[in-house]
């Protein structure tokens, strides 16, 4: 009594999705050019100066990452409404390149290396729609799903490592979308479990961002003096590039 032809009219409606994922971007080099000073020297000693930089920026890490994690409201048999929470951190990042001047108080060149470490993590809260053109019913357990969702993503840089020019923390928010396809088994109604492949678009940067420490100056004329000065060098844009193709398995509950 009360169960509908199909004998699953009081299956309930929401499904909350665990899974764990492998990104497969791997990451991608970059250049730009920026300039550095010596803040506490007086002009024109002080600067700037060019700074050639290059760089790495991380795919989105390697091997399984836990996430999405996702709620699901199905309204109908074949259509859901959805919102899926995506952790990733991009792995190490890093930018560096080759600081040269002449100084104006002993007319000599001097030389010295610019690198600074950084990770980057994102939290994506993303709302969206999908669509099963298969679904579970009394007669067979599999089902087919297909589905698009957008909305922000918070990101932040933070420093990796010692020794290295400091970057001060940023945050900023971004667009997130993704498309996904699904398959899932229905083990008993309330639980199954499943294989999903997706595609991510993720991608802003980090623009006026300054590096600093003591860095020690070489200079190649005899017999090599040194110069210890505070530092202080404006970056480019440092790009986030976390678009791209990604797999993995989830296990679905209802509730």
């Amino acid at each position: 009594p009360g169960r509908g032809p199909a004998g699953r009219a009081r299956c309930p409606r929401f499904r909350l999705t665990m899974a764990a994922h492998v990104p497969g971007r791997q990451g991608s080099s970059f250049d730009g050019a920026g300039a550095f000073r010596f803040p506490e020297e007086a002009a024109p000693e002080t600067g700037p100066y060019p700074l050639d930089l290059y760089g790495y920026t991380d795919g989105a890490g390697e091997g399984f990452k836990f996430g999405p994690f996702g709620v699901a409201y199905d309204w109908r048999k074949d259509w859901s409404a959805e919102i899926e929470i995506m952790p990733l951190r991009l792995g190490y990042n890093y930018v560096g390149g080759e600081m040269s001047f002449t100084s104006s108080l002993d007319g000599l060149s001097y030389w010295s290396s610019y690198y600074s470490g950084f990770v980057v993590d994102c939290l994506a809260v993303l709302a969206g729609l999908s669509y099963r053109p298969i679904a579970p019913s009394a007669l067979q357990r599999h089902a087919i799903e297909v589905g698009l969702a957008a909305g922000p993503a918070f990101i932040g840089l933070k420093n990796e490592g010692e020794g290295i020019f400091l970057l001060p923390p940023a945050r900023k928010v971004a667009v997130c979308a993704r498309a996904k396809v699904g398959y899932d088994f229905e083990i008993v109604p309330a639980l199954s479990l499943g294989a999903f492949a997706g595609y991510r678009y993720l991608e802003t940067s980090f623009g006026g961002l300054e590096g600093s420490m003591t860095a020690i100056f070489i200079s190649s004329a005899e017999p090599n003096p040194e110069l210890r000065r505070q530092t202080t060098a404006a970056l480019p844009a440092l790009p986030v590039k976390a678009s791209g193709f990604y797999w993995g398995f989830r296990t679905g509950f209802r509730f």
